[in-house]
């Protein structure tokens, strides 16, 4: 049976393993972080419709009044996380002294996609003042650079 693509070799029933597999990998990952001083699991995969809602209010396919996009970003993380946490999660979002922000919920959404897809995100790396200094000033004596006139 050859693929789309030409492929004369393609299994779909092949192809579908790799999904199986990949869903019993997202199973056992600890899926557990931290968040305002709580911890929560989120869920090995979520339906479809998860996200729908969602992702429709953020490409701006469907206008929504502020509190119905707040309520669609609760909804979706809540459909993330695994059941019993919604008091955990409502306490955290409205903690007075540092509730949950738009940006801290759009970004913890895109860290659930990304760990369900098998590509968490990582702490960013630490900046350098710039490049390493070497014993040797790059500009000193390179190959480049015209010979000093002997006058």
């Amino acid at each position: 049976m050859a693929s789309p693509n030409g492929d004369t070799d393609f299994s779909i029933a092949e192809f579908a393993r790799t999904i199986e597999v990949a869903r019993q990998e997202r199973a056992t990952r600890d899926r557990t972080f931290e968040l305002g001083g709580e911890t929560f699991t989120h869920k090995a995969g979520v339906e479809m419709e998860t996200l729908a809602d969602y992702y429709d209010m953020t490409t701006l396919r469907e206008d929504v009044s502020n509190k119905e996009a707040i309520s669609i970003i609760d909804a979706t993380v809540l459909a993330f996380l695994e059941p019993g946490q919604e008091e955990k999660w409502h306490k955290v979002r409205h903690d007075p002294l540092h509730p949950i922000t738009h940006s801290d919920a759009h970004s913890l959404i895109e860290g659930l996609l990304r760990s369900l897809s098998g590509r968490p995100t990582s702490p960013p790396s630490d900046s350098t003042d710039g490049p390493e200094e070497t014993s040797t000033n790059s500009t000193e004596d390179s190959a480049s650079k015209e010979p000093a006139s002997k006058e």
